[in-house]
């Protein structure tokens, strides 16, 4: 895991139980998370909003109160996209989360809730987050202090 996923990882980590913050988090080279409410607290319609952007295009938007991330490529299909991606999925999603791998050229998605093996990658998916992979934490807490 690259040092930059790895402390990525571990802000959001800290994010999801500090429901209180609101704006920038974490700043890195070209990688940003922060986070933001939406509606006011303990009222229908409010949701807190964990945001990761990659060079101010936003790549994911995980919704901790209701277990769900949004992850998009925003037409840059890069190796430094697909493995900021792949880094929120690993983490996120736990061992039943999805990848993306790359042949010729073209990106898939190896497996998913929703997804089929082996089918096209097409910008954007909703995925269901319903906890952090523990082991995958560990792991990016130790690269991030490395």
């Amino acid at each position: 895991m690259r040092k930059i996923n790895a402390k990525m990882i571990v802000a959001i980590r800290d994010l999801m139980g500090k429901a209180d913050h609101n704006g920038d988090y974490f700043r890195l080279a070209n990688t940003i998370v922060s986070q933001w409410h939406d509606g006011p607290c303990q009222k229908p319609g409010y949701s807190r909003v964990i945001e990761v952007k990659l060079h101010l295009n936003t790549i994911a938007r995980i919704y901790p109160d209701i277990c769900r991330m949004y992850v998009r490529d925003c037409g840059w299909r890069t190796a430094t996209t697909k493995s900021r991606l792949n880094a929120l999925l690993g983490a996120l999603c736990g061992k039943d989360g999805d990848s993306i791998t790359q042949s010729r050229g073209q990106w898939y998605t190896s497996r998913g809730e929703w997804l089929k093996a082996g089918n096209d990658w097409q910008d954007c998916h909703w995925y269901v987050a319903p906890h952090a992979d523990n082991w995958m934490l560990k792991a990016a807490e130790m690269v991030a202090k490395g």
